[in-house]
């Protein structure tokens, strides 16, 4: 896991996650940028913030990285231009029996958006609303 996160931070994404991969409920190992670093690090304000970061296991981590068009298309990943507290994520939260589009909280909870027209290229794993 990121080492820079602060601890605070951390606690309240290992608790929205309930310690559990945020794409397919398996022990949480990462928490993830939505809003990549880079290599040479970031001046973005958001960084570190809770909308930006979603907990994964170390598969499901490596699968965004590997496959950026598809992470983008799942709020995965967030394009540099857009404030990640508003471009929901296609996940599967805790509170909720499946998987839909929440948009991730300053305060590190989630607000539920819909289960709507999920993405077309869902990570391995994580299950469909559509073979339901």
């Amino acid at each position: 896991m990121s080492t820079d996160i602060p601890d605070r931070t951390r606690k309240l994404i290992q608790s929205r996650a309930d310690n559990a991969c945020e794409i397919c409920r398996k022990p949480m190992t990462d928490i993830h940028h939505r809003q990549r670093k880079g290599m040479g690090g970031t001046s973005s304000l958001v960084i570190h913030n809770p909308e930006n970061l979603i907990g994964l296991c170390r598969w499901h981590h490596g699968w965004t990285h590997a496959n950026p068009a598809h992470a983008v298309l799942g709020g995965w990943i967030v394009p540099t231009t857009v404030d990640p507290e508003f471009f929901p994520v296609w996940a599967q939260n805790v509170n909720y029996g499946y998987s839909a589009w929440f948009s991730l909280l300053p305060d590190g909870c989630v607000r539920w958006v819909n289960d709507l027209h999920e993405p077309l290229n869902l990570p391995p794993g994580m299950p469909s609303l559509s073979a339901a």
